[in-house]
């Protein structure tokens, strides 16, 4: 018996050992294309995942991110050659004006290498190799996998929900008409999309004009490369009480008026009329790199006010240091039952009439802060590293997709919006129905839906104006 358990042993590790060699060569496989835009650093962290997992993979940026993300790329020959001539001319019109055409023509050229180079391609905000997706169809006919992930907010949510819109920061207004010819422009975006890449992502409060069934932003999760804490100045893992200092509060809205900064201040100003003693920071328009470092020294972060997520983008990186995170939002409660089970991010969520509540729960009980912040750094740890999702998506690379992982669009019936109060979505889905129609809110294939938002704005089901 002692021989045949050495036997079965080593069997065993050999069995383990073809595993891991097919592991490897099936990652060798893929040659994966990610970009071309960033977006908060997600494909920064997804680049950096799949790197660590031994898979052949570039991140290209077409135009290097504001905030300078940390991961160091190569940017290629023709990509380069378009920033440079972008930098060049910048500021200077009539040279623009000239250099535009060749900055495209290099843009082409990459696109023309990239598609016979990769056989995987990550892309995000609905961009791809070449404008208007002329890319798609080719990569398409060419057999090669593609996922396009429009799970970000802006690039998929019809534009009378979306307070990044123009409209709401107050310099410009847009006319009806304007406002009918965004909506159905992103609704055709988001389902030739659809038609055309092997898989979208989609979040479930901004996939109301897709038809088909998307992967889930909640499955795959957020990538983050979490930071080390050791040597971190950090006064939540002091427990002071709140009255013995002030209570640092942060936040860094990348777009104020969406970010309902405003409010936010105002929420401040009323607790310390209570008698709190806080110290507000905003950090805005900074690189990535100061961002985290006054994360890191902050006691809690409020993200944003009118959020259709639990955490975003500046609320990741707080998490991923072990901050609690406050984030405000209309129906957040109820985005949790399209979350699949285990994935939904332990932030403190509030209506953004209760913001002010929301903040006081953590002024007042220091050791509460410490318990969430814990909780969102073991979240980031066991469920979004890049690591891990990067392994969910080589599962999408190789066509295995999980049954929970699927979003079906036409059970999601939320009409509140973002980054704005719903009295602005509904003036906004009401100014367009009357003056042109249902039809116009382009959600003819989601019935149900269509008949929530004319009851949420208060018009009459019957309007059907052409």
């Amino acid at each position: 018996m002692d021989e045949q358990g050495k036997l079965n042993g080593v069997l065993s590790q050999w069995l383990v050992a073809i595993n891991c060699t097919n592991r490897r060569i099936v990652h060798t496989e893929y040659r994966v294309f990610i970009g071309p835009v960033e977006v908060a650093g997600y494909y920064h962290h997804l680049y950096a995942g799949l790197q660590s997992l031994g898979v052949n993979c570039d991140l290209v940026e077409y135009r290097p991110h504001r905030f300078r993300y940390g991961t160091k790329i190569k940017t290629p020959m023709f990509v380069r050659w378009s920033q440079q001539l972008a930098a060049l001319t910048s500021g200077k019109k009539t040279w623009r004006t000239l250099a535009q055409p060749v900055e495209k023509l290099c843009l082409v050229l990459f696109a023309a290498q990239a598609i016979f180079r990769y056989n995987v391609f990550v892309f995000g905000f609905g961009k791809s190799l070449l404008p208007a997706n002329l890319d798609l169809p080719i990569l398409k006919l060419l057999g090669k996998r593609v996922i396009m992930n429009l799970g970000h907010g802006s690039e998929a949510r019809p534009t009378y929900f979306n307070g990044a819109e123009p409209e709401v920061d107050g310099r410009r207004r847009m006319s009806v008409v304007q406002l009918k010819r965004k909506v159905k422009r992103r609704r055709r975006l988001v389902q030739r999309l659809e038609r055309l890449v092997d898989y979208c992502v989609g979040a479930p409060y901004t996939s109301q004009f897709a038809h088909r069934p998307m992967i889930n932003w909640f499955a795959l999760g957020v990538p983050f490369q979490l930071p080390p804490l050791a040597g971190i100045s950090n006064s939540n893992d002091v427990q002071l009480d709140s009255h013995q200092r002030p209570v640092l509060i942060l936040h860094s809205p990348s777009h104020q008026a969406a970010k309902g900064t405003a409010l936010i201040r105002a929420a401040i100003e009323r607790l310390r009329a209570k008698g709190y003693d806080i110290d507000y920071r905003e950090i805005v328009g900074r690189p990535n790199s100061e961002v985290l470092h006054e994360i890191a020294n902050c006691d809690l972060v409020v993200d944003q006010l009118y959020s259709d997520t639990p955490l975003a983008g500046f609320a990741t990186e707080a998490a991923s240091f072990g901050k609690p995170v406050v984030v405000g939002g209309y129906a957040l409660g109820e985005l949790q039952q399209f979350v699949p089970e285990g994935m939904w991010p332990p932030s403190l969520v509030c209506h953004p009439n209760q913001l002010d509540d929301a903040i006081e729960q953590l002024l007042v009980d220091s050791q509460l802060r410490v318990a969430l912040g814990h909780r969102l750094r073991q979240f980031m740890a066991s469920k979004w590293t890049a690591e891990q999702v990067a392994e969910r998506y080589l599962q999408l690379f190789a066509g295995n997709v999980n049954k929970d992982w699927w979003l079906q669009p036409s059970q999601i019936h939320y009409v509140q919006g973002y980054g704005q109060d719903e009295s602005v979505t509904q003036d906004r889905i009401a100014r367009l129905v009357k003056t042109h129609g249902a039809c116009s809110l382009q959600l003819a294939h989601h019935p149900a839906l269509q008949s929530a938002c004319l009851k949420f704005a208060g018009v009459a089901p019957s309007t059907n104006t052409p």
